[in-house]
């Protein structure tokens, strides 16, 4: 669906001109009615951080970006609705859930955006079913259906002759092949945060910008000193790194045991426990203060989910050839997370949460 969408808007550009800052402004909206928040200047002032993510996707086509990683993202937002009303026992209307159907399957084209809505509904579905005691049929069809395209999707590239993946193996990392699954995944979690704090370009400034509200929020917020340091330790990371790329690059170069983006070239395998040891410390932290800033169970649930959505979605790339060559555009899913959790817990904290309006 990605791909003859983006035909059609190459051949015909005004279309897409028309229908881009549409699907924008819908991102937007989705972002700001998504959480169980009141209307405020403080939430309508962080949901426009949105256009952030779209930021990120000047680093190829702006068509085949857009249309491949902006609007599978809001689609899948406009997806999670039925859900989300679910959860806080009010209705969605029929015409609703009939009209986002071929946006769920739209959403799912992109492979990071199927895992993420795959993860989201397992885990609220659970938590409907054997918690609550609150089966929902429509729920379980949308399960269904993200976790139909998963199995497709995986099956196409790992057990099928993918003309495409072949393609870009050798072009882009020749000894993708070779890897296990284990290194696949530390390939997605080292990359990932390598680029968010050793690294100064898109990726590292959406994080640092994060970093920066976790910790001004967490020295406001919490009175104990350990969360309090939980807190700053991020912010302090990346600026120490940046501060170190900009002055001494080989001192980073040594500390990441020479982990790098190779999305200019062939890419290679490199596998540092060092600096492994110091992302998990970080997102140790960014976890602590994350749950220390939200108050309620609900809202630490939800905290939860979308952060590892997120982290998840970022972590999949691992498990491409492309992890690096396809630029920061990957890292737009995790983003709106960000995005999505600063709202969360402003409205915690600023009692204009619906069910604690104190």
């Amino acid at each position: 669906m990605t791909d003859a969408a983006t035909y059609i808007f190459a051949k015909v550009n005004l279309a897409w001109r028309i229908a881009n800052p549409l699907v924008l402004t819908i991102l937007l909206a989705a972002v700001e009615e998504i959480l169980p928040v009141r209307k405020s200047r403080a939430t309508k002032l962080v949901s426009c951080f949105a256009v952030f993510p779209s930021m990120v996707l000047v680093d190829a086509g702006f068509i085949a970006t857009t249309v491949n990683y902006l609007w599978p993202i809001t689609f899948g937002l406009l997806c999670l609705f039925p859900v989300r009303n679910k959860l806080l026992k009010e209705r969605t209307p029929l015409w609703y859930k009939l009209a986002i159907v071929p946006l769920l399957f739209y959403a799912c084209n992109m492979q990071q955006m199927c895992a993420a809505l795959l993860g989201i509904l397992l885990c609220t579905n659970f938590y409907l079913w054997f918690v609550r005691k609150d089966f929902d049929l429509y729920s379980l069809l949308q399960t269904v259906a993200v976790g139909a395209m998963a199995v497709y999707t995986y099956s196409l590239n790992v057990f099928s002759d993918n003309s495409r993946m072949l393609r870009e193996t050798a072009r882009y990392f020749p000894g993708f092949g070779e890897l296990s699954v284990l290194q696949k995944a530390e390939l997605g979690f080292s990359s990932t945060f390598y680029c968010m704090t050793m690294e100064l370009r898109l990726a590292f400034a959406g994080f640092a910008v994060f970093a920066l509200f976790l910790a001004v929020s967490g020295v406001r917020l919490c009175g104990k000193t350990s969360v309090k340091t939980a807190s700053v330790f991020p912010l302090v990371f990346v600026l120490g790194f940046g501060i170190t790329s900009l002055i001494r690059p080989d001192w980073v170069k040594a500390v990441c045991g020479g982990l790098v983006n190779g999305r200019v070239g062939k890419a290679e395998y490199v596998f540092s426990p060092v600096s492994d040891l110091l992302f998990l410390l970080v997102a140790v932290c960014v976890i602590i203060a994350v749950f220390a800033l939200l108050k309620t169970k609900q809202a630490k649930m939800i905290g939860a989910l979308v952060l590892s959505a997120g982290f998840g979605s970022r972590v999949l790339m691992g498990f491409s050839p492309t992890v690096w060559a396809s630029g920061y555009r990957t890292f737009a899913i995790l983003f709106v997370s960000f995005i999505l959790v600063a709202l969360l817990i402003i409205n915690e904290n600023s009692g204009l949460s619906e069910d604690n309006p104190e």
